[in-house]
């Protein structure tokens, strides 16, 4: 700690840096295997999209300028003209550098490369124009030409030469003899377990700072000390923290609905039945760990997706379609205890000590002691297991653990983006797909919808909702407001929490 402060008062202060807070190290800077938040934050600094929102649904200074969908049959024919975009040399980005990338998305092993099997194929027809050949749908194209996996990495500094995103082993080789990038920043400096340097690029004219410094701070706590000092302009706060006496309203920044928190139960494991699922979704009660830990901070969600995603009229059309919805989500001991009991283990399985694993840092921590402690009331054994990030997506990626308590952020706004690729049969593990769960409905209503050229997919989200509030993969819990700690000097760049 005393490190951190010292290299901190040690830097001399540039006006033109802000200083953000990310958790950790990215586990990856290629867009291919950025799986982790600190990943996918760095994405959005390094590279730029075909196609990209902000959280609200509105376009966030995409690369393509206008598309057309032509043909018919299996294969269609989606035509991309791209917007004029520099690179850090000052020269314009081109339709061959676009299909350079989308090659190597597509021919690159990677936790969700099923995603992109529709992209059969790209040519270039113009400096600015290129042509993909895809199946499916023109939803499914652009939500994936959207999403971090697709970032277009660029560029090549010969023709021969393979094409390398950013890394810590690339930075070095960069600073010698700089290869352009196409990304709003570049990467200048990397110190692991401290900070990560960017650099704009120069021909970027957005309103963004000049340099960005992400510190890596494992504590918020420490966040908050840094932030006191004025030595962190932006950082997302857990809401343990918002009764920090030293923390202004003015300084306090919310956005509701971008992610949710739930507890993905093994699908794999015979003994976590239907009546099983049912009975710890009827235990835990999301109302009081949001009233008590949360200070009010999140709403509980609508099965796997936020409030305000689906429509009332929807959500109404499937409570009444299932009353034992209701039931469930009314959070009664006794009912937990009554399908415990029908559950296809019982009793043995009140012997049996139940893996429950999460991230150890302090807010999940606290959370899952909190939610421990519902299970243990209807007589369960849990053992606690606080693991380091890295390593509880690697062993969840390979089957292990009973429960986990996990965050999903969608990359896009939407209910949609919160069941697909969550509960695919062909994104388990590290490809979203936490619980390894399937369903053969789901499955055909993915394959639908994947197909299908209309943007407008409530009819969809209402059928596959009623299908995951009828087998509760799951444990649902809350869609926590993301709080954000923002200094003045960061109040003059409106869109830079968009990033964190």
């Amino acid at each position: 700690m005393s490190l951190l402060f010292s290299a901190c008062n040690s830097r001399e202060e540039d006006p033109e840096e802000l200083i953000l807070s990310i958790p950790s190290d990215p586990i990856s800077l290629d867009p291919l295997f950025s799986t982790d938040l600190s990943s996918r934050t760095l994405g959005k600094f390094l590279y730029p999209f075909l196609f990209q929102k902000t959280s609200d649904g509105k376009e966030d200074d995409p690369l393509v300028e206008s598309f057309q969908l032509k043909g018919s049959g299996e294969v269609r024919s989606l035509r991309l003209k791209l917007k004029t975009h520099l690179l850090t040399n000052g020269e314009e980005l081109r339709a061959r550098h676009v299909k350079e990338s989308l090659d190597r998305l597509v021919n690159t092993p990677g936790p969700r490369r099923n995603q992109y099997s529709f992209l059969k194929g790209t040519t270039v027809i113009g400096e600015k124009e290129i042509e993909l050949k895809i199946t499916g749908g023109l939803r499914q194209a652009v939500d994936a030409l959207s999403l971090p996996p697709s970032a277009i990495v660029c560029c090549k500094q010969n023709e021969s030469d393979p094409l390398d995103a950013e890394s810590f082993e690339t930075l070095e080789k960069n600073n010698i003899s700089p290869i352009p990038k196409a990304g709003r920043y570049v990467l200048k400096e990397w110190k692991k377990n401290n900070y990560l340097l960017l650099e704009k690029n120069p021909h970027f004219h957005g309103n963004l700072p000049k340099k960005i410094r992400l510190r890596i701070l494992a504590s918020a706590s420490t966040g908050v000390f840094l932030f006191s000092k004025g030595r962190m302009d932006l950082m997302r706060l857990p809401n343990f923290l918002l009764k920090n006496p030293n923390l202004k309203k003015e300084n306090l920044y919310f956005r509701k609905g971008s992610g949710v928190q739930y507890i993905a139960i093994q699908a794999k494991e015979p003994c976590f039945d239907l009546n099983f699922r049912k009975a710890i979704n009827a235990a835990i009660d999301p109302n009081l760990v949001i009233q008590k830990l949360l200070e009010g901070n999140a709403d509980p969600t609508f099965g796997s997706v936020p409030q305000g995603t689906v429509s009332e009229t929807t959500r109404q059309e499937i409570l009444n379609k299932n009353s034992e919805i209701g039931a469930v989500s009314g959070h009664s001991k006794i009912l937990a205890i009554e399908y415990l009991k029908k559950s296809s283990c019982y009793p043995k399985i009140l012997e049996r000590e139940i893996d429950f694993r999460m991230r150890g840092d302090e807010e999940n921590s606290a959370n899952g002691l909190a939610l421990a402690g519902f299970l243990k009331e209807i007589g369960l054994k849990i053992k606690i297991r606080p693991l380091e990030k890295a390593i509880l997506y690697k062993e969840n990626a390979e089957g292990k653990g009973d429960l986990t308590l996990l965050f999903w952020y969608a990359d896009l706004p939407g209910a949609w983006n919160f069941i697909d690729p969550l509960f695919s049969g062909k994104d388990k593990g590290n490809g979203g797909n936490r619980a390894h769960y399937e369903n053969s409905e789901l499955e055909i209503l993915f394959s639908k919808t994947r197909k299908s050229d209309s943007l407008n997919l409530e009819s969809e989200t209402s059928k596959a909702l009623q299908i995951l509030l009828k087998e509760y993969p799951w444990v649902f819990l809350w869609s926590p407001y993301e709080t954000f700690l923002i200094s003045e000097r960061a109040k003059r760049y409106s869109n830079l929490a968009e990033f964190l």
